[in-house]
């Protein structure tokens, strides 16, 4: 078997992709500076859908619970997708800053890590439904352990927090 070989180029976003992940069902979705997240077939090459909302560059996305997905934005805005329908089902306004980075956990709720300026980031976490803001601690990055705490960290240190349960 060759190694290296070109099976696929999947075309259609206009700048820079600045994220790409593959779904569960096998189709990956990518996020570019052109504002837009595309869906795509491995299979066939072909674009499935381009979801448009976010004003400014999408810089991260994962996969959500209920056949959903979260895209964060250089704007500060996280968009929660239905990925059948291709719709947006809620847009959370952070404030200011971009979404570096998102995560699901287990309770179904969503953390962001925005970065507000040069030495200021925070992590946030939503309410994976409603969309509305938990709570907010100080944070560059963030990861869930296996007992549902949540590990950030900032600067010299990493900080576990047990943040209880945010959405039942």
């Amino acid at each position: 078997m060759a190694k290296n070989v070109v099976d696929l180029n999947l075309r259609g976003h206009s700048s820079e992709i600045r994220t790409v992940l593959q779904l569960r069902d096998g189709r990956l979705i990518s996020g570019s500076l052109d504002n837009t997240i595309k869906v795509w077939n491995v299979v066939s090459g072909n674009c499935e859908a381009t979801m448009i909302g976010h004003t400014s560059s999408v810089d991260c996305v994962i996969e959500l619970s209920h056949e959903r997905v979260a895209s964060g934005s250089n704007s500060g805005t996280i968009k929660l997708w239905d990925i059948h329908a291709y719709q947006c089902l809620i847009t959370i306004n952070s404030g200011n800053g971009y979404i570096r980075s998102l995560m699901e956990l287990k309770d179904g709720s969503i953390a962001s890590a925005t970065i507000k300026s040069l030495h200021v980031s925070v992590i946030n976490v939503w309410n994976g439904k409603l969309g509305t803001c938990i709570t907010t601690m100080a944070g560059h990055r963030l990861t869930e352990l296996k007992d549902g705490r949540l590990v950030t960290t900032s600067d010299e240190e990493i900080v576990v927090r047990d943040i209880g349960g945010c959405v039942k």
